[in-house]
């Protein structure tokens, strides 16, 4: 799993077909150093603890962000509205940090026939079977990896994510 701690972040909301936040983080670099931003693949959950947020992209990585340090860099700012300034449907900032963010629905959207059956926090094996029988196995260790899923373009691509707690 990635691990990323943004001097400064906010949530953006993407549009277009497949809509869901994402955390844009950005990182001042000081005075011999350059600023950076980075954005995450779409939050798929978010835990919290007196100090951060650990916001869990669908890829793997967590962001921990901390509280109260909602917003951006000058130069993430100048990256994030640059994006949102081409098109403002597919990528909005969310200028403020939500109140319910630990409530939020992070994935827009109905959800999907597999998020009514499945609770991933207690698969501990994932098989994916075809006509030569198993050809990938994985037994996980629930004390130190789990398994999130993200189902995407349209309902057309399942990824299966297995990481790191």
């Amino acid at each position: 799993m990635s691990l990323y701690n943004p001097d400064k972040w906010m949530l953006i909301k993407i549009g277009g077909t497949d809509p869901h936040y994402r955390v844009f983080g950005c990182w001042s670099g000081g005075y011999i150093g350059s600023d950076s931003w980075r954005m995450n693949s779409g939050i798929v959950r978010v835990e919290e603890d007196e100090e951060n947020y650990r916001i869990y992209g669908s890829s793997g990585s967590c962001y921990v962000c901390r509280k109260g340090m909602y917003g951006y860099t000058p130069y993430g700012y100048g990256i994030a509205k640059g994006y949102e300034d081409k098109d403002r449907e597919l990528f909005r900032i969310m200028e403020e940090e939500p109140e319910d963010i630990m409530n939020m629905d992070w994935i827009i959207g109905k959800p999907t026939d597999l998020d009514t059956m499945i609770n991933a926090k207690n698969i501990s094996r994932l098989e994916v079977i075809d006509e030569t029988g198993r050809p990938y196995v994985k037994y996980l260790d629930l004390a130190v990896e789990e398994l999130n899923y993200s189902v995407q373009d349209d309902g057309r691509t399942l990824k299966v994510f297995v990481s790191k707690l």
